[in-house]
C-alpha cells in the first residue's frame, strides 16, 4: 500500500501528463480552475499535498476521476497500462 507522499507525488506527475497533453500552461490551469498558480506548480512537483476538496476540483477539471488521478500511469517494466483512462 502506498502511503500519503506516494500519492501525491503520481496526483502531481498525473496532472502535469494531463496539462502537457491538452497544452495548458499553469496560468491558464490557475485562471480556469480559479486555483493559485504557485500551488498547482507545487503539486506536480510534488513539494505541496493537495487537499481533497483541489484534488476533487483538478480532477473535474479534467474530466477524470480522482482513482484515474492517483493510480500510476505504468508499471516498473514501463509499461503504459493505463494511459487511455485520459482519453
Amino acid at each position: 500500500m502506498r502511503d500519503y507522499k506516494e500519492t501525491h507525488k503520481i496526483f502531481g506527475q498525473n496532472m502535469k501528463r494531463l496539462m502537457r497533453e491538452r497544452g495548458l500552461t499553469f496560468e491558464e490551469l490557475a485562471r480556469q480552475t480559479g486555483l493559485p498558480q504557485t500551488s498547482l506548480h507545487e503539486y506536480t512537483r510534488g513539494m505541496r499535498a493537495v487537499s481533497i476538496e483541489r484534488a476533487i476540483q483538478i480532477a473535474h477539471y479534467f474530466n477524470v476521476t480522482l482513482d484515474d488521478m492517483a493510480e500510476p500511469l505504468g508499471d516498473s517494466s514501463g509499461n503504459e497500462h493505463k494511459t487511455n483512462r485520459f482519453r
